[in-house]
């Protein structure tokens, strides 16, 4: 397994159909945006090393992008990596907001209702394989690896 881009644009595709957009309070909200992250995050491997789990998390903050920023990356620093001789923790999770903002003029910009769900799901793949972790193995010298 790998990190596939379809898998994420799959995921997050009914937050942006009008009878299943995340409605109610921004913590509820962004824990839906977190669960479908997760459903794809799920198939990262860093070095060779698997997510012994991948467990959704909330966050709160001043806006919608703060509280899922803070939510990513709680969630991806308690995961435990680990594979046969080697074990590994998640030690670099950028800022989620920059990968956003990247793609928010051509959003704005455009009528297509598929442009959005397809431009942030790319913006989200891309933070993900920014993500690093040092992995350790049973002999030898730590070295950081990114997810794919």
């Amino acid at each position: 397994m790998s990190l596939n881009p379809a898998t994420l644009r799959n995921a997050l595709a009914p937050l942006f159909v009008p009878a299943t957009m995340p409605r109610g309070d921004m913590q509820s909200c962004v824990q839906q945006w977190v669960s479908a992250y997760a459903s794809y995050a799920s198939a990262a491997i860093a070095g060779g090393l698997l997510p012994a789990a991948i467990v959704p998390t909330t966050a709160s903050g001043p806006d919608f992008f703060t509280a899922l920023d803070q939510a990513l990356r709680q969630m991806w620093m308690a995961v435990a990596w680990a594979a046969p001789g080697l074990v590994g923790v998640t030690t670099v999770v950028p800022p989620l907001q920059p990968f956003l903002v990247a793609s928010a003029p051509t959003i704005f910009a455009s009528s297509d209702p598929q442009l959005a769900p397809t431009l942030i799901a790319d913006a989200l793949h891309t933070y993900t394989l920014s993500i690093v972790v040092t992995v350790t193995p049973a002999t030898g010298a730590p070295y950081p690896a990114p997810l794919t």
